[in-house]
């Protein structure tokens, strides 16, 4: 053990206050400084730090408490041995062994083991990076500075199998170390290798920045087989669900606004800190998780998302939207020019833009309800129907009457009794969201306005699989994605997008699959079927997986696509022909569907044949 003496030092040159911030905002309350206990949830500061005595203490629900060596053992699950030697080297503190041989002389942690291997690779990297006038203009392309390259430890991964493993075999490092970090892989020959070649790196630190994982993006066309991003595998050292890319820096600048911005990429977050938005942090391949929210309910009362409006991870913080209601934070949804993200808008200079995109978000309901609105057609009564199926789960999850009302207005026009009367609608809406929240909602009753015959397909339930040939096509395609087969999951991935498949449920799987894919460079549905939380694309998706399967072929997969593909075709040549019976048709509406039209005959006589 160490000498008392030695852990009396320890706790006399750590800043307790320092330390606790890097996990909790603390504000002064007399001699104190108070935040939120990060041991438990609360909405009232319980939490207190006392920095003349140099101890803490939870006056709430867990009531624990401790001196500074106390709290890096319960924040960051470490044994006493381990969190005392953590401090003592921040500390510049040398720690004898003793005679019962201190921990320091026995074997490191895993985690240990992790970050020592990560802080070499992450100075290679960096080395490699002045190595390569490649990587060096591709930076300057993207706009990234010099200060920002330092600022977030960017590296370069050279294209080559041994780099990393030779590198650190020279520090005299084990491969099985790197391997354990996810750095390296084992070969069938019994060597190691590297698994970052060929990529711009953006190490990814932890609040006491320390390199906890990487990211990496190819800087040329993506290879076969190579996904274009690529993150670090969790590890005892990292959870994705915990970590967000760049809070090590941002932390202080959440904490002074009240307020974070979550944005989707690396390059993101690097172009925002650089133009200046400093509260700028993104996730890690994965969706907002209730530990991202706590970890954030800890610093700011606000979030701003800035995800593609079509994305999995915005859809995701769609259903997590109790989770931030639970906490008490404001989410906001930011809503960008058509094409750019935050990277593109600040490399053209358009900072002004952003700010007043960041100032003018809109709350998250809100934005679900125009978002709506903006993306589904509504010019039939048919159409109104499926809108309203789609807008009433968001608005019966908004628990109060008084801040459901707004959304109520902003759909009453599209509601297929409006003619009847703005206030009438807004009733009938009002009557159609209580009776989906007793849960004696019928799909095409709760809208008190059934389609014409023959379209009550319409506005079918959101389980019920689209009918006839296109529910076989849909089915057959999502059967192909989790197949195992690559040949026939990636003829599908490459020859047809998600928005194409008609069925809800099946789209959003289809959606998810591609973006996994996208993330990992594989299709991995068991995986899946645990993040999906909606309860009717689980069974769909089980059903996919479990019941009886076809067999599938190129040429009937081939066939599926066309359906689906001509299938859109014609809900888009009937719209276009509504326009033009109406006379709201334009030049272009009359060109395009003529062209819409050649091409469906075309196809229809080629199945003649």
């Amino acid at each position: 053990m160490a000498d008392r003496s030695e852990i009396d030092d320890v706790r006399a040159r750590t800043d307790i206050v320092s330390v606790v911030e890097q996990y909790v905002t603390l504000k002064r309350a007399g001699r104190n400084l108070k935040g939120l206990c990060p041991f438990h949830n609360e909405k009232s500061p319980s939490f207190q730090v006392n920095p003349d005595l140099g101890i803490w203490r939870c006056f709430g629900q867990c009531g624990e408490g401790g001196d500074v060596i106390k709290f890096v053992q319960k924040i960051e699950n470490l044994s006493f041995q381990e969190a005392l030697e953590r401090l003592a080297l921040a500390a510049g503190v040398t720690l004898s062994r003793g005679q019962n041989q201190y921990h320091h002389s026995a074997e490191p942690s895993e985690r240990d083991r992790i970050y020592k291997v990560n802080a070499l690779a992450t100075r290679y990297y960096q080395d490699m990076l002045k190595r390569s006038p490649v990587a060096q203009e591709y930076l300057e392309k993207r706009g990234i500075a010099h200060a920002a390259q330092e600022a977030f430890l960017i590296g370069f991964a050279p294209d080559s199998w041994d780099g990393l493993v030779t590198h650190l075999a020279q520090q005299r490092v084990p491969a099985a170390d790197a391997e354990l970090a996810g750095l390296v892989s084992k070969s069938d020959r019994g060597g190691y290798f590297d698994k970052l070649r060929g990529r711009l790196i953006f190490p990814i630190l932890d609040v006491q920045e320390r390199p906890v994982a990487f990211g990496g993006r190819l800087i040329e066309e993506a290879k076969p087989g190579q996904p274009k991003y690529w993150n670090s595998p969790e590890t005892p050292a990292f959870v994705k669900s915990r970590t967000l890319y760049g809070l090590w820096r941002a932390r202080k600048a959440i904490a002074e606004r009240g307020q974070a911005v979550i944005v989707e990429g690396y390059t993101d977050v690097v172009a925002a800190h650089q133009a200046g938005f400093e509260n700028v942090i993104a996730t890690l391949g994965t969706s907002l998780t209730e530990e991202h929210v706590k970890v954030l309910a800890r610093l700011a009362q606000s979030v701003v998302l800035s995800f593609d409006a079509d994305s999995a991870g915005l859809q995701a913080a769609f259903r997590a939207a109790k989770i931030f209601e639970a906490q008490e934070i404001e989410v906001k949804v930011l809503n960008l020019p058509v094409g750019e993200d935050p990277d593109s808008l600040l490399k053209a200079g358009r900072r002004q833009t952003f700010l007043e995109a960041v100032e003018r978000a809109a709350p998250m309901m809100e934005y679900r309800i125009r978002q709506l609105v903006q993306t589904m057609p509504h010019d039939t009564d048919a159409e109104r129907v499926a809108l309203f199926r789609k807008a009433l789960p968001v608005l019966a999850s908004v628990t109060s009457v008084i801040e459901r009302e707004p959304y109520i207005r902003i759909l009453a026009p599209y509601h297929p009794q409006y003619s009847n009367g703005t206030a009438y609608a807004e009733d009938q809406i009002r009557e159609d969201v209580k009776a989906y929240q007793s849960g004696h909602a019928n799909p095409d009753a709760a809208v008190q306005h059934a389609p014409p015959s023959g379209e009550t397909n319409a506005y079918r339930r959101p389980t019920e699989p689209a009918a006839g040939r296109t529910g076989v096509a849909e089915r057959q395609l999502l059967q192909a994605l989790v197949s195992g087969d690559p040949e026939l999951s990636l003829y599908v991935y490459g020859s047809i997008r998600p928005e194409a498949f008609v069925n809800p449920e099946m789209q959003v799987i289809a959606d998810r699959l591609y973006a996994q894919y996208a993330r990992t460079g594989s299709f991995d549905a068991a995986v899946l079927v645990g993040e999906l939380e909606d309860a009717n694309q689980q069974n769909v998706l089980t059903a996919l997986l479990m019941g009886d399967k076809a067999p599938l072929n190129l040429k009937a997969l081939e066939d599926s696509v066309s359906h689906l593909k001509n299938k859109i075709d014609n809900l888009e040549r009937d719209k276009l022909r509504e326009r033009i019976n109406s006379g709201n048709a334009t030049a272009e509406d009359v060109k395009k569907f003529q062209l819409l039209h050649g091409r469906l005959k075309g196809t229809e006589r080629a199945l003649d044949a």
